[in-house]
């Protein structure tokens, strides 16, 4: 495949494959993102290309979130607008977490038979993307995430908010209290690159207190008429 046509493949699953899909189940398209709003939710799907791609060949895998919009509003402070990216998602997940719980990408070279590409893709929209979209169109399914082992990414401030949007406020006062506490411990930053070939650098700093988060678990006490201590 010449450098020049490297990205044919992939605009061929794009259009011929990923886009009829997703329209299906009723999302709408910008670009690599797609969004269909539920009134209450919305549900965000993202093509996420990876930094190390190149002419020659291109890296990618599927992205996943859910927008709960009351807790959008009280976390964001800002509209969310008619067309929502992955990025307002307090709910995140990527396909290939689902079942390996690691990152795992699709790549495109010349060495790539398009066949069994698109295959593989088709059967990943097929048992996971297609799943998740649908189970989460009912709220009381939400409480999965709430599951401290499941391969979905969720702050704890998030957390905390949706606990108690699914009335579950005695778990959601008891998770508040016990972060705020642990919140005041001072803690080393850890933050990790990712180079090409999928070699991770960590990175520590000093020991200090996240005083976001320390607001946000303050204003959601407030919110909520719940006095936090720093101790026991």
């Amino acid at each position: 495949m010449k450098e020049r046509d490297s990205m044919y493949p992939f605009l061929t699953i794009l259009y011929e494959l990923i886009n009829p899909f997703m329209k299906s189940l009723g999302f709408v398209q910008r670009g690599q993102d797609y969004y269909r709003d539920l009134s209450k939710t919305g549900q965000c799907f993202r093509i996420q290309s990876s930094p190390w791609s190149t002419k020659a060949q291109k890296f990618f895998m599927f992205h996943m979130g859910l927008i709960h919009k009351e807790i959008d509003r009280e976390i964001f402070h800002s509209p969310l607008g008619d067309f929502a990216t992955i990025d307002r998602c307090i709910i995140q997940t990527k396909t290939c977490h689902l079942n390996f719980y690691q990152d795992i990408w699709y790549k495109i070279t010349s060495e790539t038979d398009q066949q069994i590409l698109q295959t593989h893709i088709e059967n990943d929209l097929l048992d996971n993307v297609h799943p998740f979209f649908r189970r989460y169109e009912d709220q009381n399914n939400w409480l999965d995430f709430t599951n401290h082992n499941s391969p979905y990414m969720l702050d704890p401030v998030s957390q905390i908010h949706l606990l108690f949007k699914l009335n579950r406020n005695r778990e959601a006062q008891v998770l508040l209290e016990k972060h705020y506490r642990e919140s005041h411990i001072p803690k080393n930053s850890r933050s990790t690159k990712i180079l090409f070939g999928g070699i991770r650098i960590e990175e520590v700093s000093g020991e200090k207190l996240d005083y976001q988060i320390i607001n946000q678990l303050e204003q959601l006490a407030i919110s909520y008429g719940i006095e936090l201590s720093k101790t026991n």
